[in-house]
């Protein structure tokens, strides 16, 4: 949508302009920096699950919070498109972008998605024990 639309006003291809770049390279930034938290940790509890190892305590937390930073990452990739987008991203004849935008808000809902359990990982990062066996 990006590529082809162009600004009502100006005629502008949408393409060329700078706030337009600057929010594509800022949400694939977002998303490269999550994707890669997410495999990092995911690799380093493989590893450990192939050996039969326990994780250690900044390894458990990571598992937990690149999931989380995934949802939130994709959550805020989501919006900043979204807002860029403008007010055709609402129109669903037009692209996808409001049907994203409700599914990346429901599924930040889900317990893995909300900061909320980050309480916890904070807790075992600084030697407690969790309350919460997610982690």
């Amino acid at each position: 949508m990006l590529r082809d639309k162009a600004d009502r006003v100006s005629g502008m291809a949408y393409r060329d302009m700078p706030r337009v770049q600057l929010a594509v390279a800022e949400a694939q930034a977002l998303l490269g920096a999550a994707r890669s938290y997410v495999f990092t940790s995911l690799e380093a509890q493989w590893r450990k699950l192939e050996t039969g190892e326990p994780l250690t305590e900044r390894e458990r937390a990571n598992v937990w919070l690149s999931r989380t930073n995934a949802f939130q990452a994709a959550r805020k990739v989501v919006t900043l498109l979204y807002d860029t987008i403008g007010a055709n991203a609402i129109y669903a004849d037009r692209g996808p972008f409001d049907r994203h935008m409700r599914d990346i808000q429901t599924a930040c809902q889900h317990i893995v998605g909300q900061t909320k359990a980050w309480e916890g990982v904070g807790q075992l990062l600084l030697g407690g024990e969790p309350a919460a066996p997610l982690l």
